[in-house]
């Protein structure tokens, strides 16, 4: 991390270290919840980008880590005004100032604000589960494995990560 900046990357953090050390797992047993934000490789459509991730990327990456499963791994994307659920809420969405088919249908705001393609929300078991996933992430083979895979469809120096706190329904 710069020392002036808040902006982490992979490289900046030397996770496997820092999740490897039992004196920071928490004790909880809640579920662990992550949201990814992922953004397509330049170049790509919105449908070339989605298709990629869901009927090669995903696939695979979910039979590579099998043993690693998170208990959901539930993907979000964004409508797009070219899509037929975008041409009906048109009529509903902040004015169009882009009449890019891939551009984000926006309720409120502007499309610029929503600049990534698919939201995951990832869940694990608890923060243990979570650790023993991201130590395994982090083997060198494993990392370069699923980095190779990021490439072929989406934009892995965009990629986004948070942790999700409290969670009330």
């Amino acid at each position: 991390m710069s020392p002036h900046t808040d902006t982490y990357t992979r490289a900046d953090l030397p996770f496997a270290t820092f999740f490897s050390s039992p004196h920071l797992l928490s004790t909880n047993n809640m579920p662990f919840v992550i949201f990814l934000y992922l953004y397509r490789k330049p170049g790509l459509t919105f449908q070339e980008f989605r298709d990629g991730m869901e009927n090669v990327a995903f696939p695979w990456l979910f039979e590579y880590y099998k043993p690693h499963q998170p208990l959901a791994w539930t993907r979000h994307y964004v409508c797009r005004r070219g899509s037929k659920t975008g041409q009906r809420l048109l009529a509903y969405s902040a004015p169009p100032a882009d009449p890019d088919p891939d551009a984000p249908v926006v309720m409120l705001g502007g499309i610029t604000e929503f600049p990534w393609d698919v939201m995951i929300r990832v869940v694990y078991r608890d923060e243990l589960h979570f650790n023993q996933y991201f130590a395994w992430l982090n083997e060198p083979e494993n990392a370069a494995n699923i980095a190779a895979s990021e490439e072929e469809f989406s934009d892995p120096t965009k990629l986004k990560a948070v942790v999700i706190g409290e969670v009330v329904d």
